[in-house]
């Protein structure tokens, strides 16, 4: 992996260990040969497609087999997607993406099992003036060829349902798509929280209505980071009183106060305008996307942002 790759795939490690049955069993039908190799994962934003995703590659490398693991959210060029991909990879300009694939291949041949080739959140993948990048839709008719015209590869992406026709246009059957992807039945939902309660040191009520709120595991991550206690202390909780505006409001106050307290441990002044740092940078943030109707926003903007005080050898 890259490592902007690494880096994002170490973020979620501690969440992708909550989908990891859910993981193993898309890995054994995916790495099989008698399955398809190319599956397009389909669900809402949050439902647990990228930690499904790093979940598959972290089972793969803890088994010492190769897995290749993209976030989508660097592909932002308009060069072809194969260009894109192997300078992602770091791979050499004298190799082409045939080489790749054909390298790949054939360590799938000597460990008997498909590699993954995972590229996850397509939807995340823009340009730099903020709009959806078309090489996808180009692009993705000849990598899927590319890969089915080798027997131990297999593509797996993951991307909000909603931009299923402005990469798949012509596609007419589901054959390839694991669509609404998620936690959508009791069962499902039940055996989520309880290994997030566990891992959080929470305890609650996990009746069939308490649990509704919880189909989005998203709101599940910060439910439990905001509700839990210092120190490892157990929590005694109760679910279904508060919206999940109320607790997003909740998980922005407490990190206003671990981003004040960390400045105070660095040393630096009690200032008033420390207290609210993450609510007031985000409602810049907030601005600026809304201002310029964009979807990503340049680093150098962040710096110029009030009350960062960004040092200029911040590298």
């Amino acid at each position: 992996m890259t490592d902007d790759a690494q880096r994002f795939y170490h973020n979620h490690f501690s969440d992708q260990r909550q989908l990891i049955n859910q993981a193993d069993v898309l890995i054994s039908k995916l790495l099989q040969a008698d399955e398809r190799q190319i599956v397009h994962i389909l669900g809402r934003g949050g439902s647990g497609k990228t930690n499904l995703c790093v979940a598959i590659a972290d089972e793969e490398t803890a088994r010492d087999r190769p897995a290749i693991f993209i976030p989508a959210v660097r592909l932002i060029g308009d060069q072809p997607l194969t260009e894109q991909l192997l300078r992602l990879l770091d791979i050499h300009q004298h190799y082409t993406f045939t080489d790749l694939l054909d390298t790949l291949n054939a360590l799938g041949r000597i460990y008997q099992l498909r590699v993954p080739i995972i590229i996850d959140g397509l939807n995340e993948a823009v340009t730099a003036a903020g709009r959806f990048n078309v090489r996808l839709k180009l692009d993705m008719p000849q990598l899927e060829h590319d890969i089915r015209s080798r027997t131990y590869l297999t593509l797996v992406t993951t991307c909000r349902a909603t931009y299923r026709e402005a990469i798949w246009p012509a596609a007419t059957s589901s054959a390839y798509f694991a669509e609404d992807f998620g936690f959508n039945s009791y069962d499902d939902q039940k055996a989520l929280v309880k290994k997030y309660f566990e891992q959080y040191r929470l305890q609650g009520d996990l009746s069939f209505v308490s649990l509704r709120q919880f189909g989005h595991p998203l709101y599940l991550k910060l439910f439990c980071e905001t509700m839990r206690l210092p120190h490892g202390a157990v929590h005694q909780v109760t679910l279904g009183h508060d919206s999940i505006y109320q607790v997003f409001q909740q998980y922005i106050a407490r990190s206003d106060r671990q981003a004040y307290d960390r400045l105070i441990s660095w040393g630096s002044a009690p200032l008033s305008q420390n207290r609210k740092l993450v609510s007031g940078t985000l409602k810049q943030v907030a601005a600026y996307l809304w201002q310029h109707r964009a979807r990503v926003m340049p680093f150098d903007a962040l710096l110029d942002f009030d009350g960062l005080n960004v040092a200029p050898d911040f590298n």
